[in-house]
């Protein structure tokens, strides 16, 4: 039988990694808007992409629209599941064509790990985090039902990165840049 004491404890954190999790939902979109107003303008300090060319499409794009209106739903959604599925539904409904196309599908993944990228090298792990998870769910939309190389989407994959700690934030982005920015 456990002591009232510990429950209370555990009902404490409870409520304290709740409330922590609010505010770094807040956060999560404006930090990523932040990082891709950089790589936009070129000025994100070393100069460096990490493997995404953000000049393959021009700034009217549907690519680059899809990717502001993914940053627009996460700044909307309570946790990072939920903003994975609302960004998901909301742009296969605005965004047929990009959907259909496996090139932008995969430019728009290598977005999100060079703005996940760039975000733990601010110390933002938070909002890597979701960079990841999206960008993992649009590589695994293309590996099953354009290539075909995959049965299904491991969903399970995709919210162990929503979900991942630091080191493995940092292990899986070293895997996905040809850069070696996070190697300090």
């Amino acid at each position: 039988m456990v002591s009232r004491k510990k429950l209370k404890g555990k009902a404490r954190k409870a409520a304290k990694a709740e409330a922590a999790a609010g505010v770094r939902d807040v956060e999560l979109s404006l930090c990523l808007s932040k990082h891709l107003g950089l790589f936009l303008t070129g000025n994100n300090g070393n100069g460096c992409t990490h493997g995404w060319d953000p000049a393959e499409y021009p700034a009217d794009h549907d690519c680059n629209k899809f990717i502001g209106e993914v940053l627009r739903v996460f700044n909307q959604s309570k946790n990072p599941v939920a903003a994975l599925d609302e960004a998901v539904s909301f742009t296969e409904d605005i965004f047929p064509d990009v959907w259909s196309d496996s090139a932008s599908l995969e430019w728009i993944a290598a977005a999100f790990i060079s703005l996940g990228t760039y975000a733990v090298m601010q110390g933002d792990v938070f909002p890597c985090a979701a960079a990841m998870g999206f960008s993992e769910s649009l590589k695994q939309h293309v590996a099953c039902y354009h290539v075909g190389s995959q049965p299904l989407i491991y969903t399970a994959k995709i919210d162990d990165l929503l979900w991942a700690e630091e080191r493995r934030t940092i292990s899986y982005l070293k895997k996905r840049i040809p850069c070696k920015c996070l190697n300090a």
